[in-house]
């Protein structure tokens, strides 16, 4: 950002110095009086200006309209070399080098408009820009105040889950140092412990932090400023607020919830779900029987050989984490086991659906 506005800086001066240096080169053509010099570094300063504003907005509009009209030109000079190649040259200068300004102007309106409107839609080969967003990701992840007060970012992004660019506002980082200096222990706490997992979020070589000096003085929220400024850079909202995402989505925000996050991730099983099994075969140890869950995840039964090719309700003891996989130690719940109608269901359920674990539907 600092660089980007040094060179703004520079264009501006080297303007000035070109309009002396054009002074020097023409003195007859060229005034010379100070306020020329000046003109042109105004005329600079404006171009600045107007870059500014069209970047956040319509940038991508302008350069649809700029591939556009490089198109337009190009049909038009392939029809005039047609003509000049096919049409005799008597009939070329009467008939159609008069209408070549207007065949031009038509074409060049056509592939403005025709490029303009399906923008999102063409995808082309042109280094540092891609017209759609479709196949590529957005503009990065906009963090949250919450995301570093939470701190599990920080695995995150150490496991390499996270491969976008990750940008923090100036005015989230001064929000950290309120909660810091504030009088309230707890709030102080969370304050800093903020600020320690930003520090090791720039100090990891994986990832790139951008930190953008952008307020917005007519808002007062944070909240408010960080949806204002994804919808304006196409950024996705990474927050722990489930009130913030809630907001973002209705103003058209898309936010990944760090809840959301979790809970995708998490086992698919726990210790103490109950849910349906169909043992397919014996275990090792004796009396076990083995049964799969979908994702082909192993569940042993102890004393559930006997219902082998059967349906039985069991209960989740415990997990075991091998190199080869997850392994789901469980029983057979309502009795000792043995094989009986309250313990053992048929093989086809009346009504069809699949036994899905509780946690699972608890998910859902």
């Amino acid at each position: 950002m600092y660089l980007l506005s040094t060179l703004r800086a520079l264009f501006v001066l080297a303007a000035f110095f070109v309009g002396i240096s054009i002074q020097t080169a023409f003195p007859r053509e060229v005034p010379q009086e100070m306020w020329f010099p000046l003109l042109i570094a105004a005329l600079a300063t404006c171009t600045v200006a107007v870059e500014v504003v069209f970047q956040k907005k319509y940038l991508a509009g302008l350069v649809a309209v700029f591939f556009g009209l490089i198109l337009g030109l190009g049909a038009t000079f392939i029809f005039t070399l047609l003509m000049i190649t096919f049409v005799p040259g008597d009939y070329y200068k009467r008939f159609v080098e008069p209408i070549g300004p207007i065949v031009s102007l038509f074409l060049c309106y056509l592939s403005v408009t025709i490029v303009f409107q399906t923008r999102d839609r063409l995808r082309f080969v042109v280094p540092y820009m891609a017209f759609s967003n479709v196949g590529r990701k957005r503009g990065g992840l906009l963090l949250d105040t919450s995301i570093f007060v939470d701190g599990r970012i920080t695995d995150l992004c150490q496991s390499s889950m996270i491969a976008d660019e990750l940008i923090v506002p100036s005015f989230v980082i001064k929000e950290l140092q309120a909660l810091s200096d504030s009088a309230d222990g707890t709030k102080r706490a969370r304050g800093r412990r903020g600020l320690d997992v930003l520090a090791k979020l720039r100090a990891n070589t994986r990832m790139i932090l951008h930190i953008e000096e952008l307020d917005y003085p007519d808002l007062t929220g944070v909240d408010a400023k960080l949806v204002r400024m994804a919808r304006e850079r196409d950024l996705l909202v990474f927050t722990g607020d489930l009130n913030l995402s809630k907001v973002a989505r209705v103003e058209g925000v898309e936010t990944i919830l760090l809840q959301e996050l979790a809970a995708a991730l998490r086992p698919i099983v726990t210790p103490g779900d109950r849910f349906n099994v169909r043992l397919l075969k014996a275990g090792e140890e004796r009396e076990q029987g083995i049964a799969y869950l979908e994702d082909g995840t192993m569940v042993v039964v102890e004393a559930g050989r006997h219902a082998i090719g059967r349906d039985v309700p069991v209960e989740v003891l415990r997990l075991l984490t091998t190199q080869a996989g997850r392994i789901v130690f469980a029983r057979i719940t309502g009795g000792s086991g043995q094989d009986s109608e309250k313990n053992v269901r048929p093989a086809s359920s009346g009504d069809g659906q699949k036994h899905v674990p509780q946690g699972l539907r608890d998910s859902a």
